[in-house]
């Protein structure tokens, strides 16, 4: 008939641990048995079931701790949840079912999904190109109306592209977000973009041809490929020669002059201005050499870099040898001829002061490799030929169409088919 104090939780157990006790199986009883002697002949002394005190304990250990002073904690109805600090004037409102510090009690924008693999692309990625018009569209479900932040998001995979979103407002239900693509491809393939934006995420996937013909070598950087239309000829062009960095600033703009290139060959390296020089003709329609190749003297293949001529190189978009990016060519005497007359003038002013603002780029001598006549004349290559020769447009005091040697190094202006 004494009084015994047990601390319940210490000592050494000798099955389970007190820390393994499940408090939330409820009810949960202790039971107390006792052997005078040290043995195990145990007399049972009562059975009490615990009540509140116990429980709290199990509360307490499924909180999560907090980390940051003035930390809020609540119950999303399925787990404890902790909340960040808001801003001063910033007010606690319920956006969903979620506890959210807003400004002027505004819920940010959500939504329910992201549809990537529903996305509606615009325009086309080429390696070394950069991206004109080009942006994709993404449709989401359960909009709230709520605002959401612009972003820009960088390109993975095939780099070099960001995907820009304007900042704005959900619409209530479904809508679309609109993306637009800046920058210049690193390489063919995919350029994929994370997307993660009013609670939702998903991958957008955007494909990068090769919109230039296989092998060819870029001299400087890549052409620029932009679109100029003559509303006299409604014809359209590339704005710029192949090779050139930029669109002309004045006729002897070095930047706008581009590449030389021989007749009826791709751009395979001949054409930078600073190539090598070879007198090993080619007896194929492919030299496979980056070498600028002049005939030996005498010639005997009528001054053509090729052995045995082809007339056939350059002919339409499907050329053999066609150095345009796709969709583009070199064009014909008469296409070419039509440019010329609906200039103001029949020299280089009028070449200029042309919507395509052709530049004096030079020529490049068939005898020695030579470059002359750069910012003085401009020399440019159409896909008809004369005989032997090869024609070309003249721009100078006094501008016309004529032919030349097929080993002359010319400028080159594309046509959009």
């Amino acid at each position: 008939f004494g009084v015994s104090m047990l601390e319940i939780g210490r000592g050494t157990p000798t099955t389970g641990t007190f820390a393994g006790i499940s408090w939330a199986n409820t009810p949960t009883f202790i039971r107390i048995s006792f052997d005078a002697t040290g043995g195990n002949n145990f007399i049972p002394l009562g059975t009490h079931e615990l009540l509140s005190v116990p429980y709290a304990l199990y509360s307490g250990n499924g909180l999560p701790n907090g980390t940051t002073p003035n930390q809020l904690l609540y119950w999303n109805g399925t787990a404890w949840v902790q909340l960040a600090p808001g801003n001063s004037g910033e007010s606690l409102t319920l956006c969903g079912n979620t506890l959210t510090w807003t400004t002027g009690g505004i819920c940010p924008g959500f939504v329910t999904t992201l549809g990537c693999t529903n996305a509606i692309f615009s325009g086309t990625l080429s390696s070394g190109v950069s991206a004109t018009g080009v942006s994709f569209s993404i449709p989401y479900t359960g909009g709230n109306g709520g605002p959401y932040n612009g972003q820009g998001v960088t390109s993975t995979g095939v780099t070099g592209l960001t995907a820009t979103l304007i900042s704005g407002n959900f619409l209530v239900g479904n809508g679309t977000l609109n993306y637009i693509l800046t920058g210049t491809p690193s390489s063919t393939g995919m350029a994929s973009f994370q997307i993660n934006i009013g609670g939702a995420s998903c991958v957008i996937s955007f494909p990068v041809s090769n919109l230039w013909p296989s092998g060819t070598v870029f001299c400087s950087s890549s052409t620029g490929i932009n679109d100029v239309l003559n509303p006299v000829t409604n014809k359209t062009w590339m704005d710029r020669n192949l090779g050139a960095s930029q669109v002309a600033v004045s006729s002897a703009d070095v930047n706008s002059y581009g590449d030389l290139y021989q007749w009826g060959r791709l751009g395979d390296g001949h054409q930078c201005r600073n190539s090598s020089i070879s007198n090993a003709l080619s007896s194929s329609d492919i030299p496979g050499t980056s070498n600028f190749i002049v005939p030996p003297f005498p010639p005997t293949n009528n001054y053509d870099w090729r052995l045995n001529q082809n007339a056939n190189l350059w002919q339409g978009i499907n050329g053999i040898n066609n150095p345009c990016p796709n969709g583009y060519r070199v064009p014909t005497s008469a296409e070419i001829n039509s440019e010329r007359n609906s200039w103001i003038t029949n020299n280089s002013a009028g070449a200029f002061s042309s919507p395509l603002k052709f530049s004096l780029g030079g020529i490049r001598s068939s005898n020695d490799g030579s470059i002359g006549d750069d910012g003085l004349n401009g020399y440019y290559w159409v896909s008809d030929i004369n005989t032997t020769n090869s024609m070309y447009l003249i721009i100078s005091n006094n501008s016309m169409i004529s032919a030349t040697f097929r080993a002359e190094g010319c400028s080159i202006r594309c046509i959009k088919n």
